[in-house]
């Protein structure tokens, strides 16, 4: 009987890398990954093996989408698949979700889960870069792009607090600081006779399996409109692909600007983000 039984997230470490590797965009967005840092976790045993394993949010969300019960993954080892419909089957009427969230590049999730789960709603868009990103050239004059000063971490931390929860990323000088360190932070500069004025900031966002990257920029609101973001994503993007990183960006569907922006720096559609409903 391949039935859930509760178990710790790291225990489940190697079956997570186990079932990524066979995504092709093989990494989980940082927003997919904090809601598994506060799911339960289940293992799939058979007997005494480890046949595979399922994640489920209460009161939790696939990027785009907020379902309340939510079977956030599910994967079951390449030689018990054949028991894969078994285990999604006993997984359901153990955690009884009312929603799971899938790829599109998930191919034996969605065998088992979609005669379940029929209806599907596509939620957020995953576009990778596979190559170098397209250039920008600056928008005017004096505008550079360098990793992030020290000097300029309070300005950095205004930036952030101008902008909604769900983008700000942190307003904390320490993490800043740590960012700063780890050389994730970026900024966009314009030089005048008074010296270097910051006007945005990109952070570097690790994804959950390397060398998979976010970028996320923050810019100062009256410099918006004119070009500036495109140009800061752009530079940091290609500092990325030049450090061997592969950068990956997730939206929600009605985000048409950033996809637009996505593809306009290089980056292909690859796979969607998918609830499945009953």
């Amino acid at each position: 009987m391949l039935g859930p039984q509760p178990a710790k997230l790291p225990a489940l470490s190697a079956l997570r890398r186990e079932h990524v590797r066979r995504l092709t965009v093989a990494t989980l967005v940082d927003v997919h990954e904090e809601l598994a840092g506060r799911a339960r976790s289940f293992a799939l045993e058979d007997g005494r093996a480890l046949a595979g394993y399922a994640l489920f949010v209460l009161g939790g969300a696939a990027p785009g989408s907020p379902p309340s019960r939510l079977l956030l993954e599910f994967h079951v080892r390449p030689r018990f698949l054949q028991r894969a419909p078994e285990a999604f089957a006993r997984s359901c009427d153990h955690l009884r979700p009312t929603a799971v969230a899938c790829r599109t590049d998930d191919a034996s999730l969605l065998a088992v889960a979609l005669p379940a789960f029929p209806r599907v709603r596509a939620t957020a868009p995953l576009y990778v870069l596979d190559g170098p990103p397209a250039r920008t050239p600056p928008p005017s004059p004096g505008l550079r792009v360098r990793p992030l000063r020290r000097v300029d971490l309070d300005a950095a931390a205004l930036l952030y607090a101008q902008e909604p929860p769900e983008r700000a990323g942190t307003t904390d000088r320490g993490e800043i600081e740590a960012r700063l360190r780890a050389r994730r932070e970026w900024g966009l500069y314009r030089s005048h006779g008074r010296g270097d004025e910051l006007l945005g900031v990109a952070h570097v966002v690790p994804q959950s399996h390397a060398p998979f990257v976010g970028v996320g920029p923050v810019l100062r609101r009256d410099v918006r409109g004119r070009g500036y973001g495109t140009f800061l994503t752009a530079a940091v993007v290609a500092a990325q692909a030049r450090a061997g990183r592969r950068v990956v960006a997730a939206m929600g569907r009605q985000n048409i600007p950033a996809q637009a922006l996505a593809r306009k720096l290089g980056l292909r559609l690859a796979a969607w983000h998918l609830t499945l409903e009953r």
